[in-house]
């Protein structure tokens, strides 16, 4: 939905570009102009990056516990490492809480019946997620959670997989930055003239290179 909303705003609200689809009124307040190809194309390149950052996000809360993300910091970093390690609860706890109101609401008879009717069960399912949200900084403090070091119960080993993954990981993220600073990944943009976007072999084999840890799995 987010993706969508996206590439409808930048369609409606970017007038830039030569390929014009057709021209809203003028009178219509920041509507009126021209709608063009680029514009839409632009947001969808806007909602792809989203995307990838949504996955990349839920890809990381399945295969990670938070604990484990706060472990493999070091102790300068544990208050971030807290804190990325319960925003990674949080899409999870929202699709639950998502879950249980609306079969409770399906129970009272919720039916829906467009956008507007999805408010019952999308109020109740943020406000739900937020109340967890409190209750999980509120359980932190009751442990006293910042007043010295952190402690665990048992530590976390590392694994050959694990050695893989990290090693493939940072090589490409290195590689990726040098060709970057050396001008072989190339930028694009789809104005004014849309043209399709140029392909450097050596930033599309960083990329290629974090599939490696899947395939051997």
């Amino acid at each position: 939905m987010a993706g969508i909303l996206t590439v409808l705003f930048n369609f409606l609200l970017s007038h830039t570009g030569q390929d014009v689809v057709f021209t809203l009124p003028g009178w219509l307040p920041a509507l009126g102009g021209p709608l063009t190809i680029e514009g839409g194309v632009y947001g969808l390149d806007l909602a792809l990056g989203l995307a990838a950052c949504i996955v990349a996000g839920i890809t990381l809360s399945l295969v990670v516990e938070p604990h484990q993300l706060v472990d493999s910091l070091p102790a300068v970093l544990s208050r971030t490492g807290a804190a990325l390690g319960a925003a990674m609860t949080l899409v999870p706890r929202l699709g639950h809480s998502f879950v249980a109101v609306r079969e409770a609401q399906q129970m009272r008879g919720w039916r829906a019946r467009g956008l507007r009717s999805w408010t019952a069960v999308l109020v109740p399912s943020v406000l739900t997620t937020i109340e967890g949200s409190v209750l999980l900084a509120e359980a932190m403090e009751a442990r006293a959670f910042g007043s010295g070091t952190r402690t665990a119960l048992a530590t976390s080993t590392w694994r050959p997989s694990d050695l893989l993954i990290a090693g493939t990981s940072v090589l490409a993220i290195v590689a990726f930055v040098v060709a970057l600073f050396v001008g072989q990944v190339p930028s694009w943009q789809p104005f004014p003239t849309l043209l399709l976007p140029a392909l450097s072999w050596w930033p599309a084999t960083c990329c290629l290179v974090l599939f490696i840890p899947a395939l051997l799995s």
